[in-house]
């Protein structure tokens, strides 16, 4: 009877989890990205809540205010991971055990799991602070489970880039624009729908999930060709 999984696939996966529990692993050991990932969630979202406490906001407002605190408390994860593999002179060796994809692969998926925690932290204080109504919650955590991982598959390449050098770092505004802002703009639009409507439309969960695979594709294939540079 031929096995459903080859030795030499299983070998592979078995590599490619023990890959994955490493980055998670290394993301809750560093410094940098606990104490400034979340350090950074709760100071915004205390600031915008004690400051808004109490006015009225409109729903797109609070939507993009939730958006824009998960991403920037995330936005630097990915390229200080690939930066610190160089750093420490562990990415060569890495290279030579694993193939660059599933290094790529196991870092950005980590990095979702992380940002998941942050929304987890954002969206609560923000919702409690800002007044939102407790029937719209279960769809915007829908959302959340949605976005997060969609938000980390496209921040994926573009922190990949920017851990390649002060010059694309400079470039960030630009490489940024096409890939994260209009994943951004229909999570905002998905979730204002969801706290004022207490629905959303489904060709926006469509796009955000067809640009985010887009975008951790692009990510897969350019990677292992930017590393033969």
């Amino acid at each position: 009877m031929p096995q459903t999984i080859p030795g030499e696939t299983g070998e592979k996966l078995r590599s490619f989890r023990a890959l994955l529990a490493k980055e998670i692993k290394v993301a809750f050991r560093g410094r940098h990205l606990v104490g400034v990932g979340f350090g950074l969630a709760i100071v915004l979202s205390a600031t915008l809540g004690f400051s808004l406490a109490g006015t009225k906001v409109s729903e797109r407002v609070i939507a993009s205010l939730l958006w824009i605190v998960v991403m920037f408390s995330s936005s630097d994860t990915l390229s200080r991971s690939f930066a610190k593999e160089e750093d420490e002179g562990t990415a060569d060796q890495l290279r030579l055990r694993v193939p660059m994809p599933s290094v790529f692969l196991a870092k950005t998926l980590a990095n979702a799991f992380f940002v998941l925690l942050i929304a987890c932290v954002v969206f609560p204080l923000l919702c409690f602070w800002l007044g939102v109504r407790f029937s719209a919650l279960p769809l915007v955590g829908l959302l959340v489970l949605i976005g997060c991982p969609a938000l980390s598959f496209a921040q994926g390449f573009v922190g990949y880039l920017m851990s390649r050098g002060r010059a694309l770092s400079a470039a960030y505004p630009v490489i940024v624009m096409p890939v994260i802002l209009p994943l951004l703009v229909c999570l905002v639009l998905a979730t204002s729908q969801a706290l004022a409507e207490g629905t959303f439309s489904i060709n926006l969960v469509v796009v955000i999930i067809s640009e985010s695979l887009a975008a951790l594709v692009a990510g897969l294939v350019l990677v292992p060709y930017i590393e033969e540079e």
